[in-house]
């Protein structure tokens, strides 16, 4: 009975033994395939080219904020230069009612 129960667990423990080497197989499979698509990935990319377009990008999204800022700078002048002249305009007219 003992060799019997010896005999058993000897043959699941090589079941599992060859369970566990199928999936490292497996892996190292996918793996393998897996190193190809990167390659290949990085054969379409072109990470050096797309640095350079990034860069580009940037500095034409940095000119763009620049122009809105200036042009937002200058439309508050205008609208200074609007407040003061009717401030001006209604001094005038208070100075014109007053010295009537």
């Amino acid at each position: 009975m003992t060799l019997r129960v010896g005999v058993v667990l000897k043959e699941k423990l090589l079941r599992f033994v060859f369970c566990v080497f199928a999936a490292i197989a497996r892996t190292v499979d996918h793996l393998s395939k897996s190193a190809k698509v990167i390659k290949l990935v990085n054969n379409l990319m072109k990470a050096p080219e797309i640095a350079i377009t990034m860069k580009e990008f940037n500095k034409e999204m940095t000119k763009e904020m620049v122009s809105d800022l200036v042009d937002n700078a200058l439309d508050l002048e205008d609208i200074e230069v609007e407040t003061e002249e009717e401030i001006e305009k209604i001094l005038s007219e208070l100075a014109s009612e007053t010295a009537a």
